[in-house]
């Protein structure tokens, strides 16, 4: 017995793949490939040492930014408590 497909307009049909073999060797452009990978691997391996130090000044300046935070938050806390006790304990207000 055959599994008959219902058609359905929810679902789309996945395209059709196809294999490409070329038909000419170009040796100046396979040689340019080999340079462009060579290249781009010394330059990842550089990339990853400088991406290392970049995430090094940000997590050291988050650490800063946290504790810069951390004060403004105290201080703010200190002048609210004194404006309390101020209107807590005046005589006029």
């Amino acid at each position: 017995m055959r599994n008959h497909r219902i058609p359905s307009i929810f679902k789309s049909r996945q395209p059709k793949g196809f294999k490409y073999q070329p038909r000419f060797y170009n040796q100046q452009r396979e040689e340019l490939q080999e340079r462009i990978d060579r290249i781009q691997s010394e330059s990842t391996e550089e990339g990853k040492k400088a991406k290392e130090e970049i995430d090094a000044y940000k997590m050291s300046f988050d650490r800063r930014a946290n504790r810069s935070n951390r004060r403004v938050f105290i201080i703010a806390g200190f002048i609210i408590f004194l404006v309390y006790l101020y209107f807590r304990y005046s005589p006029n207000v």
